[in-house]
This record gives C-alpha cells, structure tokens and sequence, in this order.
C-alpha cells in the first residue's frame, strides 16, 4: 500500500494525513516538506504547487464550494486572486 503508518499504542487517528498530502502534492508536479526543532516541538509543513486561475468565477459551484472553505493561513501571495480549498469536516 501507498500510505502505512508503524502500529503505535499512544496514537489517535490513522496517521495518513501527511503521506495523502505528499501523494496530491507530488501528483500536481510539486514539493513539500518539514522542519521541526526537535521532538515535542511541533512542526511547520510547507508545501508549493502551482495554481491555475478560474476561467469563469461566476459559477455557482465555485460559490457553494467557497462558503465552506476554512480560514487560510500561510505565506502565499494571492493578490487578485480567489482560491478554493476544499475542507472533509474536521
């Protein structure tokens, strides 16, 4: 299988995120990776792909689809532009 995560007794959820989010990043021809200062410190990923412009942004789809979308916080410089970002629930 493509994404497996070692058996662990203090682990909560199935631990794919990252490696799903490796697979769609190096489908859509681009890089992520992670730094961290060291254990129990957390960590920052970073990831870049690049993005196409919606050729017709008055379509209702991209209207429903954009009221669902979570805050964004990152570092990429949108100007002029309108993202969509598809959240699963969490």
């Amino acid at each position: 299988t493509k994404f497996a995560q070692p058996r662990s007794g203090n682990s909560s959820g199935a631990g794919l995120g990252l490696a799903i989010c490796r697979r769609f990043v190096n489908l859509m021809g681009g890089h992520i990776w992670i730094e961290s200062e060291g254990l129990d410190k957390g960590c920052t990923v970073t990831f870049l792909v690049k993005l196409g412009i919606c050729s017709n942004p008055d379509d209702s789809a991209i209207h429903q689809a954009s009221s669902q979308v979570r805050a964004y916080h990152g570092s990429a410089d949108l100007s002029g532009q309108k993202p969509i970002l598809r959240d699963h629930g969490h």
